[in-house]
């Protein structure tokens, strides 16, 4: 079982972790006494051990540390750390391989501003890393821009063409995350977004759908992602952009399901 949340690192601190999942194994997500905070850490009062500081932790005594920030690079007043955990079951760590046929990469656009039109990348590539800390996990993806597919040849043309996506010059959009974050309840993957040889940098709230074995042995894991881009921030527009034809905003939609590698029945 994986947790997001705060870890205890010491098997002897079980005692101060009463009625919390985990704590019997010496790891556990919950409300403990902290004395201070030292280099990330808290250091339990009467334990000697530390708490590893995965996450956004809150301070209820004193100013909390604003969005962002940790602890160790402020002052935190003695009082009651708290942060709210987020079980994965089953979760596993490992590299995993992207499989295209159980994953979709999808976008959504306003045509006129009126209505949607929806869209998918039929070839893609990708590799995702599930860290032994889940906040150090990272995932990358490549996309064949000429697969563009939104159900009618004239417009995928068009997207292809100098107008949208200049395929014939950049024919592989990328993405490469940089870190995973904490929002309240929702988890965000920042990253870095290429197309068309620009490169901006963008978040995607994310799901861990969860890991099991298919019918033949194969481990298996699956992800959900959202986000939104400007296409204009990207150049994917004419040359001036022509305002009203299509949204600005493009609503991304992702599938992910991916097999994990050297673990295959």
């Amino acid at each position: 079982m994986g947790w997001l949340g705060v870890e205890v690192a010491d098997p002897g601190l079980g005692a101060h972790l009463d009625g919390v999942p985990g704590a019997a194994e010496g790891r556990g997500v919950g409300q403990v006494e902290v004395a201070d905070l030292v280099g990330g850490h808290a250091v339990v009062d009467g334990g000697g051990g530390n708490v590893d500081a995965l996450g956004d932790l809150g301070v209820l005594m004193g100013d909390p540390p604003a969005a962002g920030e940790a602890c160790s690079t402020r002052k935190c007043e003695p009082g009651l750390v708290t942060t709210q955990a987020i079980e994965i079951p089953g979760y596993i760590a490992g590299t995993w391989d992207v499989d295209p046929v159980h994953s979709h990469i999808g976008f959504m656009a306003r045509h006129l501003m009126l209505s949607k039109v929806r869209g998918r990348f039929d070839r893609f590539e990708g590799q995702i890393v599930t860290g032994e800390d889940p906040f150090s996990s990272s995932a990358a993806v490549t996309v064949d821009m000429n697969s563009v597919n939104t159900g009618n040849e004239t417009r995928d043309n068009d997207l292809r063409s100098g107008n949208f996506f200049d395929a014939a010059n950049y024919p592989a959009m990328t993405y490469r995350s940089t870190g995973i974050r904490r929002a309240g309840e929702d988890l965000f993957l920042d990253g870095e977004l290429t197309v068309r040889g620009t490169t901006r940098l963008v978040s995607l709230r994310f799901e861990v759908n969860g890991f099991a074995p298919d019918s033949e042995g194969v481990t298996r894991a699956s992800f959900s992602a959202v986000g939104e881009i400007n296409r204009i921030d990207f150049g994917v527009c004419t040359n001036p952009p022509i305002v009203g034809l299509a949204s600005k905003e493009v609503h991304l939609d992702i599938e992910a399901g991916a097999v994990l590698r050297g673990h295959q029945g």
